[in-house]
């Protein structure tokens, strides 16, 4: 196969020398295939990181988004499958039966008690959705509230309070020009520390502005590490109320299960608010289980879009964690063993920035107060947050570089070409390597 011509609208090839073939792709097509952040990211952790191996480089993978692989978390796993694998009728139906388009109604029912007990509100199986993963989750969610509502002959957005914001976001929309994003306030909290924070004034004028279908952001966020105190959520969650939009939060590292937080951390659900939880940061991204918490017309609306683009979701995260919920174990490990692991993985992270970088060069760290990443700003340095990506990778390092995080900002915001993305859930010795041809670069 001989490919002679391609753009983005079009592609031309000779099969075997016997006959030329042209395709016309659809816009749909071409949006999603022409290249993302997201799709980078995952590119490195895959063929950018084959190829750093065939080069012979050591390797420090700071880029991605996978969770440690925690040794105690691993042997809870490891004696759950082996349980599991007995339960031969258990294991039959989970396997070889589809569930309902909104997820198996056992596990829903127990998820709900559960939920409702930690989340302050006496949830049922109703408001519950099981989803293909949160990305899958967000995909029926963005595209829920964004985009043209003919009947009414008006366009959308998802508005997100603050940015930056979660790099998977940003190509979600079917529609181009989904998302509206306002620019945080930036408050220092010591030396080389600081915090993005709301600006509720611009939040309500852009409401009052915009045509807006729901407001979202991710808690712990991702990537700065922030945690949006629960007063600003509890604000948040009023202003949605008042212009009529829901509130959406990404809560894969959050209360009450992988509870990645290093601060006070619980959020109750209430109606007007849509809480997006995944199994993935508890060490189970494989699984691909997300949860949808939401009011009933809402998680059913997701469940009829789920039976149209997957059928139904799979049923092996809902076996694995169903009896954790009942006896609350699931809480157990997450405050007890995946907590404290982060927690300490952060701070030994953070020590080894602040001795390779120390007074050499000008930075800023976002404070760590959850998730797995450290957000670095480097004012007015030479090198732009892409240059420093491609200098790293080139070293076997990988980072994010920070013009992927900005999703719908139309302001100049030096941060956007100032800042990386570095995960700290990569072994002590993979971190300090990085770290430190991170500032051997930065000293170039």
């Amino acid at each position: 196969m001989k490919i002679l011509d391609s753009n983005s609208s079009y592609l031309t090839f000779q099969w075997l020398g016997t006959f030329t073939l042209m395709y016309t792709f659809s816009d749909f097509n071409n949006k999603l295939t022409q290249g993302s952040g997201i799709g980078e990211l995952m590119h490195d952790l895959g063929a950018g990181l084959e190829q750093a191996r065939r080069m012979n480089l050591e390797i420090s993978m700071l880029g991605g988004g996978n969770p440690a692989h925690i040794p105690a978390m691993e042997k809870i796993f490891q004696d759950r499958w082996k349980f599991l694998s007995a339960q031969k009728e258990t294991l039959n139906r989970t396997l070889g039966d589809y569930s309902s388009p909104q997820g198996f109604l056992e596990f829903r029912e127990r998820l709900a008690n559960y939920l409702s007990k930690h989340l302050s509100y006496p949830l049922k199986a109703s408001n519950l959705a099981i989803t293909q993963g949160s990305q899958s989750a967000f995909f029926m969610l963005l595209n829920s509230f964004a985009g043209s509502i003919a009947k009414e002959g008006k366009f959308q957005k998802i508005l997100l309070p603050l940015v930056p914001e979660y790099i998977g976001y940003t190509d979600q929309g079917i529609q181009e020009g989904i998302f509206k994003s306002l620019l945080p306030i930036v408050r220092t909290t010591s030396k080389n520390r600081f915090v993005y924070e709301i600006d509720f004034a611009k939040l309500e004028a852009c409401l009052k502005k915009e045509s807006i279908g729901a407001i979202c952001l991710s808690r712990p966020t991702n990537p700065s590490g922030n945690l949006i105190p629960s007063e600003h959520m509890n604000r948040l969650l009023s202003i949605s109320r008042k212009f009529n939009v829901p509130l959406i939060v990404d809560n894969a590292y959050g209360y009450p299960f992988p509870n990645i937080t290093f601060d006070h951390s619980k959020l109750d659900w209430e109606p007007g608010m849509i809480q997006v939880l995944s199994l993935s940061k508890l060490g189970l991204p494989g699984l691909r289980t997300g949860i949808i918490v939401a009011e009933e017309e809402i998680a059913t609306r997701i469940s009829e879009m789920s039976s149209i683009l997957n059928l139904a979701p799979g049923n092996v995260g809902s076996l694995f964690v169903e009896d954790w919920l009942e006896n609350d174990l699931i809480s157990e490990f997450s405050n007890d063993i995946i907590k404290p692991f982060y927690f300490q993985k952060s701070q030994f992270a953070l020590q080894q920035i602040d001795k390779h970088l120390g007074s050499k060069i000008d930075y800023s760290i976002h404070e760590s107060l959850g998730a797995l990443f450290l957000w670095l700003y480097f004012p007015n340095h030479r090198y732009t947050s892409r240059q420093i990506y491609e200098k790293l990778k080139a070293r076997g390092v990988f980072v994010i570089s920070g013009e992927n995080f900005f999703p719908g900002l139309e302001e100049d915001f030096s941060h956007r070409k100032q800042c990386i993305r570095l995960t700290y859930s990569r072994n002590n010795e993979e971190v300090i390597r990085g770290i430190k041809i991170l500032a051997e670069e930065l000293n170039l």
